[in-house]
């Protein structure tokens, strides 16, 4: 299963990553790091994104509040 997780570099991101990556393709995404970056206020940032990503299985964003 390919997954696009937002937020993969924090504290509970990174977890989530760890566990789901013995399992699956996780694709990190950050504003300014992972895999690929997403500025996820901006929708042609957003587009830009899944046209790089292609295909995925399941999206999962994790932010701070």
């Amino acid at each position: 299963m390919k997954i696009l997780l937002i937020g993969a570099n924090g504290t509970v991101g990174s977890a989530v990553k760890a566990e789901l990556a013995q399992r699956h393709e996780v694709i990190s995404i950050g504003r300014n790091s992972g895999d690929f970056q997403v500025d996820i206020s901006d929708s042609a940032s957003i587009r830009k994104l899944f046209e790089q990503t292609g295909n995925f299985d399941a999206l999962i964003c994790r932010l701070k509040q």
